[in-house]
């Protein structure tokens, strides 16, 4: 496909990293269980095609929001996420996807507001088979999980929140300097990946890996250019988490920040999670 390479549909196993097993599962089936993965796709409403994967076996399984930027084959191999799915996968199944406009999901969408985010979640559940989860956020997909907690809390079991917000960096900025450091980190995005100016996308890598030394910017730099297109980054910025609304749970959750987990204040029909 232009631009993306060739896709492959069908159940695929993944070399997984040296863990510990989880205590009382021997570590043949702890391995076996990390490396069964299959990738497959969901529609929602409009027609997106979205790609998600299942990894591992056990209830209850876990969801994991699309944050940006992922690629679900890239991930399990990325130092910066491969360490999360060896653990998130001890275990239990563990359900991940591409957000619309990257990695394995199409990258030519219609449109890229929080609803359609929403609604691409809700897309992958139901293929999957699933009615009440537990659902972890990080970094943007804390938004997207807020939201989606808001919207559907019958079908949410626990809320994980990390690294996480509930607005994008300009509609929570308190003052004009706060808007204007967003609006710089916005244009800096922009012009880096219109140019590939090696200054412009260290600093945007910065951003993310803060310790790395300038190797490790230009490999997570690397990493990126594989997983979307320069014209999603430079696209419309009222499409983008910067201009995210608010949306927040705190009307039907109860959460400890201690632990950054929130539960229903009442719980929902369902089976137990």
């Amino acid at each position: 496909m232009e631009r993306q390479g060739f896709q492959f549909v069908a159940p695929t196993t993944v070399p997984s990293l040296a863990v510990p097993p989880p205590s009382g599962i021997p570590a043949a089936t702890a391995g076996a269980e990390a490396d069964h993965e299959v990738i497959r796709f969901s529609r929602p409403a409009d027609g997106t095609r979205i790609a998600y994967a299942i990894t591992g076996h056990g209830p209850p399984p876990l969801v994991k929001t699309a944050n940006w930027l992922t690629h679900l084959d890239l991930d399990r191999t990325t130092p910066m996420w491969a360490h999360w799915f060896d653990g998130l996968t001890r275990g239990r199944q563990l359900i991940r996807y591409d957000e619309r406009g990257c990695g394995l999901s199409d990258w030519t969408v219609p449109r890229l507001a929080l609803d359609d985010l929403i609604d691409d979640l809700d897309s992958v559940v139901d293929a999957a088979g699933f009615d009440r989860f537990p659902l972890l956020g990080v970094s943007q997909g804390g938004a997207v999980a807020v939201a989606y907690a808001a919207r559907r809390p019958e079908r949410v079991s626990r809320l994980i929140l990390t690294s996480a917000f509930a607005r994008g960096q300009q509609v929570r900025a308190r003052d004009d300097a706060e808007r204007d450091a967003a609006e710089v980190d916005l244009n800096i995005a922009r012009a880096g990946w219109r140019s590939q100016e090696s200054s412009f996308l260290r600093y945007f890598a910065a951003q993310f890996l803060a310790e790395a030394t300038p190797a490790g910017w230009d490999a997570f730099t690397a990493y990126q250019r594989q997983t979307t297109s320069p014209a999603r980054t430079h696209g419309s910025p009222s499409r983008r988490p910067w201009n995210w609304p608010r949306s927040s749970p705190t009307a039907d959750w109860s959460c400890s920040r201690a632990a950054s987990v929130c539960s229903p204040r009442t719980t929902p029909p369902g089976p137990p999670s």
